[in-house]
């Protein structure tokens, strides 16, 4: 059955089988990412030299994301700012050149905003800078902040709850020796202090060690503050700010809608009301097991999509991360289906199967071996077991032959095939489509 088939099917099925909002027993959206207790940031500011020279190293040796609010005009390291940001961490603006905005008047205001953003975007190629820390901590003339960023950082001390009252104000803690956390101890009960409350806590951080920044902190504290949350991963969630600001617009704004329901198949559809060219991260899910599924798969764009497995309040769920907007996402019974499970079990009932290149662009070579001249039949498959097209040519010798297939009609994604003669199947093979 095709994709238009499912969806013509939708227009007949009944209203009890609709499930509309994600506010259903059927879903429920993560507060943060993971379904962790709460989220966690670490922000620099001001270009301090030991910000690139041992900061990155000490997060990317965590694979954890932070921010660096860079004052643009006070000579930035954009080559490693550039290699940061390739690697996930956020270049965001602190301005151009660091004055009390509340204080300029509004051309100044808007040239500290909007050419410091420039500037950023000129030197980094990953992206519009979408968020801004305040200097000093003063935040200027909310509608000239909001013509440039979609989020702000200022110093107010306290953890954020897990929707802040005013994303262009939110609140951060100062570390190092100015600042009310300076231990490793302060690091740890601030984070318990979020995950108890449900919150966000954003650490706002200058000089590390040596290198003349404010308010220094020995980069000892920090790799221990990290120690911390990485054994307490199961509860904690570490990014940069763009990313937690990202989710908590995306899981605000979340509705999930079946489409379509049987005994074997759920077809739902996650969405938003924001611009996607901008909230494009992904948000944690949980979907309700329906009864006497043993074995399922989470496909979308003929992908599956990987989820883990929890129990709770005597249900059992899948939990799995996506992108609104992205695409319909089908959940089906059955992990695997009956030409996948000849493949994964290696099952060639008679001669040999190869494939390459895979993946492949418009075309792949097979080979195989032939016991007898013949007719040889090639199927595609999606990864729902469906049958996609068929190819049939004739081969007048025994032996090892080679049959190219053009993917030209296929959209990408990945693909099984089989290959079968009057005698029998010669074998399945799996391929990935690129396009």
């Amino acid at each position: 059955m095709t994709n238009k088939a499912l969806l013509f099917i939708c227009f007949f099925i009944s209203l009890s089988e609709i499930v509309p909002q994600s506010g259903t027993d059927n879903y429920q959206v993560a507060d943060w990412f993971g379904f962790k207790k709460a989220a966690i940031t670490y922000t620099f500011d001001d270009n301090c030299a030991n910000q690139l020279k041992k900061v990155i190293p000490i997060f990317d040796d965590y694979n954890y994301m932070l921010t660096l609010f860079t004052v643009t005009n006070w000579g930035p390291d954009w080559r490693g700012l550039s290699e940061a940001a390739e690697n996930g961490h956020e270049i965001a603006s602190h301005t151009v050149s660091h004055p009390y905005l509340d204080q300029l008047a509004e051309n100044e205001l808007e040239n500290e905003l909007k050419n410091s953003a420039e500037s950023i975007y000129a030197n980094i190629k990953t992206g519009t800078p979408l968020t801004i820390a305040y200097p000093y901590c003063r935040p200027g003339k909310l509608s000239f902040v909001k013509k440039y960023y979609i989020a702000a950082r200022g110093c107010q001390g306290y953890i954020e709850k897990k929707t802040p009252s005013d994303l262009f104000n939110i609140s951060s803690i100062i570390c190092g020796s100015e600042g009310p956390v300076k231990t490793v101890k302060d690091f740890n009960a601030r984070a318990e202090e979020a995950a108890r409350s449900g919150g966000w806590c954003v650490y706002l951080l200058h000089g590390i060690d040596d290198d003349g920044g404010y308010s220094p902190l020995p980069s000892d504290t920090l790799r221990k503050s990290l120690d911390y949350l990485k054994e307490n991963e199961d509860r904690f969630w570490v990014d940069n700010f763009i990313n937690v600001v990202k989710y908590i617009e995306e899981r605000n704004s979340l509705t999930i809608n079946e489409t379509y329901r049987s005994s074997d198949t759920i077809i739902f559809t996650v969405n938003d009301t924001l611009d996607d060219d901008v909230y494009d991260f992904p948000v944690t899910i949980r979907s309700k097991i329906p009864a006497g599924w043993q074995s399922f798969v989470l496909i979308q764009k003929n992908n599956e999509i990987a989820f883990d497995l929890i129990h709770d309040n005597e249900h059992d769920y899948i939990v799995f991360n996506v992108v609104p907007d992205s695409a319909e996402i089908f959940f089906i019974k059955n992990k695997t289906t009956e030409i996948k499970d000849e493949f994964q079990s290696g099952k060639l009932k008679s001669g040999r199967l190869n494939n390459y290149p895979n993946p492949f662009n418009l075309s792949t070579n097979i080979t195989f071996s032939l016991d007898e001249p013949g007719i040889v039949k090639l199927t595609i498959y999606d990864v729902l077991g469906r049958k996609v097209d068929t190819v049939s040519k004739v081969y007048s010798a025994a032996g090892e032959h080679l049959m190219i297939y053009s993917a030209d009609k296929l959209s990408g994604g990945v693909y099984f095939y089989a290959l079968d003669t009057s005698r029998g199947r010669i074998g399945v093979n799996k391929m990935s489509l690129l396009k």
